[in-house]
């Protein structure tokens, strides 16, 4: 066998590619539940030391995920009947605010071909009203889809979420457990050294973006609150969710605020200069002080591969892998940094013993 398939640079990227084209393959063959998935885990990460305490009281996994269960199917109806007429409402209301911005639109497009024409420029009205109220018809209709897609995804989530954080906190620790358990004994103190780093960080990273989440949304909503938004509430929790997203999170975030200034009535440029600033104001607070405090101890990744990892999977799994691209490349990170660390080990006992 040739050297140089030994080697601890070599062995460390074909596992490596090993492990991510199976992990892949996994994550596009659940895809169409990767959403569940994630929220799942995400409340297994944060219900884990509940758990815990549960059963070092004496409960067993079983007993202690089963009142688990209880609780969040009672969290879950509460959310089905209360939360989707506040959902729907605020579709119904997301399409009237649409009908009295295609209405402002529409005023902005006559005066300006008005000063074009004034100025002696030619402008082709009929084409350009018909284009107006074809997009305008267009986007009433998206936004009737997809909120009924995003009712569909919240009931889909909120019917599986239970069950699969049940049997995460009844079977996780055992599962792990028995996979690490077919690891060879020489690589089976890597895998567990990995795994337990991987762990750490994914359970640090996941409560860090809680607080990130919380604080910013506290403070957009604030802000809105103090420019007099209609529903500033629903908007800054907008803005907290956006800040997930790496990069794109801002740009996203003053779009809702920005659509609302722009359909009231009458037109007041008060409404976007302040959706502006209090998107700016949050999210450079967020930046600035947030992130590097409780965010940056979690991944420590240059700012290229994040843009680029953000592309690709939000090219792969759309607004989903825009969320998970973070955590997947800081996990990626130190996995292959200990698969190269474990096979440098243990080539360096390996010589040690040769040359004595």
């Amino acid at each position: 066998m040739p050297s140089w398939l030994l080697r601890p640079s070599f062995l460390s990227c074909l596992i490596f590619c090993i492990i991510c084209i199976l992990l892949i393959s996994i994550a596009w063959l659940f895809k169409p539940v990767i959403f569940a998935l994630l929220v799942s885990f995400t409340l297994y990460a944060l219900l884990e030391p509940v758990n815990n305490q549960m059963t070092g009281r004496g409960l067993s996994p079983a007993s202690s995920a089963s009142m688990i269960l209880c609780v969040l199917v009672c969290i879950s109806a509460g959310l089905t009947f209360i939360g989707f007429p506040k959902l729907l409402d605020g579709i119904l209301a997301a399409q009237n605010k649409l009908g009295i911005l295609k209405s402002t639109l529409f005023e902005w497009t006559d005066k300006l071909q008005f000063l074009l024409e004034k100025s002696g420029i030619q402008v082709d009205k009929a084409g350009i009203n018909q284009f107006l109220q074809g997009s305008s018809t267009e986007l009433n209709l998206d936004v009737i889809i997809q909120g009924s897609n995003i009712l569909l995804d919240i009931s889909g989530t909120l019917l599986l979420v239970p069950f699969i954080v049940f049997f995460l906190l009844r079977d996780y620790k055992s599962s792990r457990n028995r996979l690490l358990s077919l690891l060879p004994n020489e690589y089976f103190e890597m895998g567990w050294s990995i795994y337990y780093r991987v762990a750490r960080q994914l359970q640090g990273y996941i409560k860090g973006v809680i607080i990130q989440t919380s604080i910013l949304a506290t403070v957009a909503t604030t802000g809105f609150v103090i420019a007099g938004f209609e529903s500033a509430i629903m908007l800054g929790v907008f803005a907290g969710l956006f800040g997930i997203i790496p990069y794109l999170g801002p740009v996203l975030a003053l779009m809702p605020p920005l659509m609302m200034a722009m359909s009231i009535q009458p037109f007041d440029v008060y409404y976007v200069w302040a959706a502006v600033a209090v998107i700016g104001v949050a999210y450079i607070f967020d930046n600035l002080v947030v992130i590097p405090t409780i965010i940056a101890n979690a991944v420590d990744l240059h700012p290229f591969v994040v843009i680029v990892g953000v592309i690709i999977f939000g090219s792969m799994f759309g607004i989903v892998g825009t969320i998970l691209a973070l955590p997947i490349l800081a996990t990626s990170k130190i996995l292959f940094v200990g698969l190269y660390q474990g096979f440098s080990q243990r080539a360096s006992i390996v010589r040690s013993y040769a040359e004595g």
